[in-house]
């Protein structure tokens, strides 16, 4: 009896595991000059979305701003079509009273990445800077989901270098 419910128990835990299988979203970047990178979104079922964004060969020293935008990238790849920031929550409407930062999260626009995660600060050729939190305000499925949108990277001088889009891997 006790093997019984003890084979029944695992079984149970396992179809648990299973219903509760990763959504998985990921944007992949590159650049001619050679910066290359990725934004990784993992989303647990776990009441937030684990971040992960990691970019080698930014330049030394200079401070990278990242974004979600409204519209995926066009076809024709100009990232200055992307739209808007995501901001359906209407977060953004006054940029002179707007702050956002990672110990006021529910004060950010869903698409300030920089303003939760933190400045990305180029390390040099060759070298790799990662940062990685849990984002509270993300979603990667639904009505405010981030799947279908893109992804923008600005360098020190504000100029937009690079964009791609977020799409489903799991």
């Amino acid at each position: 009896m006790l093997k019984n419910l003890l084979v029944a128990s695992l079984a149970l835990l396992g179809t648990v595991h299973i219903a509760s299988a990763h959504y998985i979203s990921k944007a992949t970047l590159t650049c001619p000059t050679g910066i290359k990178g990725s934004l990784l979104f993992d989303d647990p079922h776990k009441g937030y979305v684990a971040v992960t964004v990691e970019f080698t060969n930014l330049v030394a020293d200079e401070r990278y701003n990242y974004f979600i935008d409204d519209h995926a990238v066009p076809a024709d790849g100009d990232c200055s079509k992307t739209g808007n920031l995501f901001d359906p929550t209407k977060k953004y409407k006054d940029p002179n009273n707007y702050s956002c930062t990672a110990d006021k999260a529910s004060k950010c626009a869903k698409g300030d990445l920089t303003g939760r995660g933190g400045v990305l600060v180029g390390k040099g050729i060759g070298q790799t800077t990662t940062l990685t939190w849990h984002d509270t305000q993300l979603a990667l499925r639904g009505t405010n989901g981030i799947n279908g949108k893109s992804v923008v990277i600005y360098n020190g001088s504000r100029k937009l270098i690079l964009c791609a889009n977020i799409e489903k891997v799991q």
